[in-house]
C-alpha cells in the first residue's frame, strides 16, 4: 500500500485549521508518524508515503512543496481543492486556486523527474490525451470507476469528496466488520450514487 498523511504544510500552516481537541498544535506528532512512515518505505515494508495538503490560497504554494520535498524528505504528495459546492463556493476566489496552482507548478519543474505532484501530473496527462489516470474526477472513465472511503472507526462510504453534498447525509454507513466489498458496492446508496453520476440532471443541460 502507498500511504497518504494529511499535512497541509509547515507547521504555522498547518495549525492554522488542524489542531487537536485540546486546541493544541497537531504537526510535531504528524512529522513523526511521517519519519516513521519513511523508514517503514526504507525498509520496503509500503509502497510509498506521501502528503496530502488541503489548498489554502492564502498560503504560499511555493513554501509549503519546499517543506514537503527538503524539510520532509517526500517525494510524492498531492494537493487538494477544498470541499465546496456549486452553492458555497465564492466564485471571486478563483483566480486565487489558479495562481496557488500555478506557483506549485513553477516550484515542482525543477524537480519533476524525483517528485510526483499528483494533481499536476493528472492535469498534464490530461491535457497530453490520456483520460485513464485514477485521480477521482479527472478521468472520463470517473463513472466506471468507484472511490470510496474506509473511515477510522470501521465504517465505509463514498469518495469523501462528497461530504459537502446534501446527498452524504442521506447515507447509512456499514461497517468493514459485516460488509464485503461485493455487499457494499451493491449498497442501494451505491447504486443511486452511480445512477446520479451517468444522468446529467435537466438544469445542466
Amino acid at each position: 500500500v502507498g500511504v497518504g498523511v494529511s499535512l497541509d504544510g509547515p507547521k504555522i500552516y498547518n495549525d492554522a485549521y488542524r489542531l487537536d481537541h485540546k486546541g493544541k498544535s497537531t504537526y510535531q506528532q504528524t512529522k513523526n508518524g511521517i519519519d516513521l512512515l519513511r523508514a517503514a518505505y526504507d525498509d520496503k515494508k509500503i509502497y510509498s508515503v506521501g502528503a496530502l495538503a488541503v489548498i489554502n490560497p492564502e498560503f504560499s504554494a511555493k513554501k509549503t512543496y519546499r517543506h514537503f520535498v527538503d524539510e520532509l524528505g517526500l517525494k510524492g504528495m498531492d494537493f487538494l481543492l477544498p470541499d465546496f459546492t456549486h452553492d458555497n463556493f465564492n466564485f471571486d476566489h478563483v483566480y486565487k486556486y489558479a495562481d496557488f496552482l500555478i506557483e506549485l507548478y513553477d516550484a515542482w519543474v525543477a524537480d519533476y523527474k524525483e517528485v510526483d505532484v499528483r494533481i499536476v501530473s493528472s492535469l498534464l496527462s490530461k491535457l497530453k490525451g490520456d483520460f485513464t489516470n485514477r485521480l477521482y474526477g479527472f478521468s472520463e472513465r470517473a463513472v466506471e470507476d468507484v472511490a470510496f472511503t474506509i473511515q477510522s472507526d470501521g465504517t465505509l462510504a463514498p469518495d469523501d469528496i462528497l461530504r459537502s453534498t446534501p446527498l452524504w447525509k442521506t447515507f447509512t454507513a456499514p461497517h468493514v466488520n459485516d460488509t464485503s466489498l461485493a455487499e457494499f458496492l451493491e449498497h442501494e446508496f451505491m447504486i443511486k450514487l452511480d445512477k446520479v453520476s451517468r444522468t446529467i440532471p435537466d438544469a445542466c443541460d
